[in-house]
């Protein structure tokens, strides 16, 4: 992995390891639905604009199918599962769950695209996992016997599924298309996708100016420039390696945690960030000077 491709993945880091605080303010305000239809319509609005300053041509139908099906898979059921799922659960075992995404990633790849799971990707995914829970805990306390606490975790649980499929749904399908019409297509599909029902769970009472304020970090920074962030690296490195960002996330979280929410940081964190970055340098094979072939370059071979 390169220097500035690594350098990305920190930002991205950033910029969703936010994204969970935003939601956990946002969501009880907004509702799952509303709040994730105007996280993607208002990004695809800062992103269309963006496109316009640039003089970007960016073209939408020619691939139609495929950006519905990415809408879906890839934002509209994530987004709404996890923001459901933290109406319930904190912030930090939402950040731990979205964590196995590059381990689901992986297994999705290795059955759809044959990338081959070697003993070192595995034991990295591995280490990465344990990472995460060393860094925020898993204290369930007494919601462990709630039905309703049970079931957003699965929502949780199926939203990293969600993302695995779309990952590599991009990888072997979408390689060609330009990032920002990547970007665009995903949200605009979408928000499609969740007009119907944010229409039908409309909040009751005006949200707060906190959720507002929320709202615009998340669709703007933690969406409209994260997603420009993540679809170059998808396309530069292959899906396995830019989803394990999402074992950056909680570290972030924690941060911003502590510094807006004041929260307590732990030495959790520092024995957490160690497992993290170990199971950055197996997954990403740095120790090896030849590169892992990316899962777009994989499926592109297994295409031709």
């Amino acid at each position: 992995m390169k220097k500035k491709h690594f350098l990305l993945l920190m930002l991205l880091a950033i910029l969703w390891g936010a994204s969970f605080l935003w939601i956990r303010v946002a969501a009880p305000s907004f509702g799952p639905f509303v709040l994730m239809d105007l996280r993607v319509l208002v990004a695809a609005g800062v992103l269309g604009i963006y496109a316009w300053i640039r003089k970007k041509k960016i073209d939408l139908y020619a691939n139609w199918k495929d950006f519905l099906i990415l809408g879906a898979i890839n934002a509209a059921i994530p987004f709404t599962l996890i923001a459901y799922s933290e109406l319930v659960v904190s912030s930090s075992l939402a950040s731990i769950l979205n964590a196995l995404t590059p381990l689901c990633t992986a297994v999705v790849a290795w059955m759809w695209v044959k990338d081959p799971l070697r003993w070192k990707k595995i034991t990295g995914l591995l280490v990465g996992v344990a990472g995460v829970m060393v860094l925020v805990g898993l204290d369930l306390g007494q919601e462990v016997d709630s039905k309703v606490f049970y079931l957003a975790v699965v929502c949780s649980l199926v939203a990293t599924i969600s993302y695995a499929f779309g990952g590599v749904y991009i990888s072997k399908y979408l390689k060609k298309v330009d990032t920002l019409s990547f970007s665009i297509g995903q949200q605009v599909s979408a928000g499609i996708w969740l007009l119907p029902f944010a229409l039908t769970h409309l909040p009751t009472t005006m949200p707060t100016w906190q959720a507002w304020a929320s709202l615009a970090m998340l669709a703007i920074v933690s969406t409209a420039i994260a997603y420009l962030i993540y679809f170059s690296l998808i396309q530069s490195i292959g899906s396995i390696r830019t989803l394990m960002v999402t074992f950056l996330n909680p570290i972030f979280g924690t941060i911003f945690g502590a510094i807006l929410l004041h929260e307590p940081v732990s030495s959790n964190l520092f024995i957490g960030l160690i497992l993290i970055l170990f199971s950055i340098f197996l997954v990403s094979n740095l120790s090896e000077k030849k590169e892992e072939v990316p899962v777009s370059d994989l499926a592109k071979k297994t295409a031709s």
